[in-house]
């Protein structure tokens, strides 16, 4: 998916019920338009190592896994 457009990416993780994880915030004004089929987790961090974000998600988990389950979110800033 390295070469796809951002509705590529949209349409491919609403087909497989993916969460997307990205920096570009490009994102969130698609949630916003189309509705989010996914879950969007935007990282603010410029330029986080893979391991650094990693480590920020995981760190982040009971806050994310408890907003999926009551579906509260579409998309979330992990700064």
């Amino acid at each position: 998916m390295d070469q796809a457009t951002d509705r590529e990416i949209w349409n491919y993780a609403k087909t497989y019920n993916f969460i997307i994880v990205t920096r570009d915030v490009d994102f969130q004004e698609i949630s916003i338009v189309l509705g989010a089929p996914s879950p969007v987790i935007c990282l603010r961090q410029p330029n986080p190592s893979w391991k650094a974000a990693g480590r920020r998600l995981l760190g982040l988990e009971p806050t994310i896994l408890e907003a999926l389950e009551k579906g509260d979110i579409a998309f979330i800033e992990v700064p």
